[in-house]
């Protein structure tokens, strides 16, 4: 089984919207929608779900704010572009790099003396903001109602949605929604794992997901109204 990287919520996001995210705009369709932008992408090493998750979401806004994952990594693990051991989580390997003596020196996670590194493929977080773009965190057990995830893909946001295990998370993202045969609703989740992209039955898979040996995890977090800080009128539509 491939296990899934811990995902550290940093101080900045713990602002928890239990408030209904926004009201469904009137022209959507109320049985389908779908974000063609946002290319797939496979996260690049076993920790970076959430650099592949940032690289999608903010990819889709315009070729202006495509990065490689390497380039997220660096930026969010070492923004002076010197090696920190602010946010690294793992202790071996804040323990090597300090015995190593390579705090404060260069550091490029897209080099290839540096990329294999633990301290350039660790787990993190997909540091919006620090990417010059909007994002509201939302922390419910049940995550978001249906008319919410409507509303988002409706106004051409991706959901970066968290999955949390006993000892791990994972993120994926969802980018449409259906409604079949009656009353059944569907999501479209893309996991960077692969990728793999498919619709799944909401809210069954949306809150509840197995892996590997059939691990159970459960909801954790959504990331919603994603768009750049100086456009609120950018669309992954």
């Amino acid at each position: 089984m491939r296990r899934l990287p811990v995902i550290v919520l940093p101080a900045m996001f713990l602002t928890i919207l239990f408030t209904p995210v926004g009201s469904t705009p009137q022209e959507c369709d109320s049985n389908y929608g779908f974000l063609t932008k946002v290319e797939a992408r496979a996260q690049e090493t076993d920790s970076w779900c959430w650099a592949a998750v940032l690289q999608m979401a903010t990819a889709c806004h315009g070729e202006q704010y495509s990065k490689k994952q390497c380039r997220l990594a660096t930026d969010y693990l070492h923004p002076q572009g010197t090696l920190s051991l602010a946010k690294i989580s793992n202790e071996v390997c804040r323990q090597d790099v300090q015995a190593r003596g390579k705090v404060g020196q260069s550091v490029n996670c897209c080099a290839p003396e540096h990329i294999n590194n633990c301290y350039c493929t660790t787990t993190g977080w997909p540091d919006f903001q620090g990417q010059g773009f909007n994002a509201k965190l939302v922390q419910r057990d049940k995550g978001l109602e249906w008319d919410e995830v409507k509303t988002q893909i409706c106004r051409g946001h991706p959901i970066a949605v968290t999955f949390q295990y006993p000892e791990s998370a994972h993120q994926n993202v969802a980018t449409g929604y259906k409604i079949i045969r009656g009353n059944r609703k569907r999501i479209w989740l893309i996991d960077p794992i692969g990728p793999q992209s498919r619709w799944w039955s909401f809210p069954s898979r949306y809150t509840n997901v197995s892996i590997g040996d059939g691990e159970h995890g459960e909801h954790g977090t959504d990331l919603v109204d994603i768009h750049p800080i100086d456009s609120e009128e950018t669309s992954c539509k």
